[in-house]
């Protein structure tokens, strides 16, 4: 069933942007794994509802939890595509909009191998503001990864400045280079990390016994147990680390980069080893903790669902350079080149389908 007429005929009210969505609402194919399995996909028509308005009862997909805010969420099918709604710009007052928590200018990574010279980074530059989640987007290889580590400190670009909260960490002309230790940062690997003669407990509270700061043994405990509240697993603190699933091994090595309280958390595609319902439904449990915390991220990801769903902000990755960046809305509306519209699924198969069960309503 179609959502009733607005407009010239468009289904629930007036149309724009290239494909023809509802303002505010990106269409990603099915064929992604994490859609096609789930569930809430399958549910109610379009939502033709803009940016951050309150959505009409049974438009937004339901949640065992209390919902979230009405955005980013999965909203219903057309075809053989899933539709989401792109998350608004954050409230500037909840938000500080003009504190630069990541800067990154003109990063120049080169590699030597066995075929010669590799460029992995070409001139790279962007700004997080405080407490907003920005995503690298790009193929694998294009050196998202790369970018992640030099800010890390894990690789020494050849060239270029990172500077963290106002502070540089690196700036190769000034001889700058801050170990990765002493950083502000703390980071979630692909595998994870999981050290398995540990308990969940013990994996979480490894940070803070190493630590500069030296905590009294309650405050350690006390440390651990809220931050395992808050990636929703208290009841795991005292089970072995090798008895865990895959999802609970992504909240423990999201807890463990969480409880020494960093400045900026980098996530290098911490859902890819997870089956596709898993992945699912651990990007809405990101979003949730995103939203929670007001954590400033970094998140590293090929994946355009994830992209749209978690972040304010986009950097699209070609080759070692930035080809685009923006809010998901603008990147998904107005991709710039062919390779971002490619990236982001932008085809004219939507815009037909659209035309077709428009012209078939009337």
């Amino acid at each position: 069933m179609l959502p009733a007429k607005g407009k010239n005929g468009a289904p629930g009210g007036a149309l724009s942007g290239p494909t023809g969505l509802p303002a505010g609402v990106a269409a990603v194919r099915r064929g992604h794994p994490a859609v096609a399995s789930n569930p809430r996909a399958k549910g109610p028509p379009i939502s033709a509802n803009p940016v951050g308005a309150t959505p009409a009862p049974g438009r937004l997909s339901t949640h065992p939890r209390p919902p979230t805010p009405p955005h980013s969420r999965h909203l219903g099918h057309i075809n053989n595509h899933v539709l989401v709604r792109l998350a608004p710009p954050k409230d500037s007052a909840s938000r500080t909009m003009h504190t630069i928590m990541l800067s990154v200018r003109d990063l120049v990574k080169h590699y030597t191998t066995a075929i010669g010279p590799v460029e992995a980074l070409n001139g790279v530059s962007f700004d997080i503001p405080a407490g907003h989640v920005t995503a690298l987007l790009g193929p694998s290889g294009c050196g998202k990864t790369t970018i992640l580590r030099c800010v890390a400190g894990l690789e020494e670009p050849d060239s270029g400045e990172v500077d963290i909260n106002g502070t540089p960490v690196f700036a190769r002309a000034r001889r700058v280079n801050v170990p990765t230790a002493a950083r502000p940062i703390a980071m979630v690997f692909q595998s994870y990390a999981i050290w398995p003669h540990m308990t969940v407990f013990e994996n979480v509270a490894y940070p803070l016994r190493v630590g500069k700061a030296k905590l009294s043994k309650h405050q350690l405990h006390d440390e651990v147990l809220q931050t395992l509240e808050i990636v929703r697993i208290p009841e795991l603190a005292a089970r072995a680390a090798t008895s865990l699933s895959g999802g609970q091994q992504q909240r423990v090595a999201l807890a463990r980069a969480l409880v020494r309280k960093p400045k900026l958390l980098l996530l290098d595609e911490p859902l890819s080893n997870l089956d596709a319902k898993l992945r699912d439904e651990m990007r809405l449990e990101l979003k949730d903790l995103f939203s929670h915390t007001d954590i400033t991220v970094l998140y590293v990801t090929h994946d355009l669902l994830e992209a749209l769903v978690l972040s304010d902000k986009i950097v699209v990755i070609e080759a070692g350079s930035v080809v685009q960046e923006g809010t998901p809305l603008q990147v998904y509306s107005l991709p710039q080149n062919r390779f971002v519209a490619d990236s982001l699924n932008t085809s004219g198969l939507l815009q037909q389908e659209l035309q077709r069960l428009t012209s078939s309503n009337s």
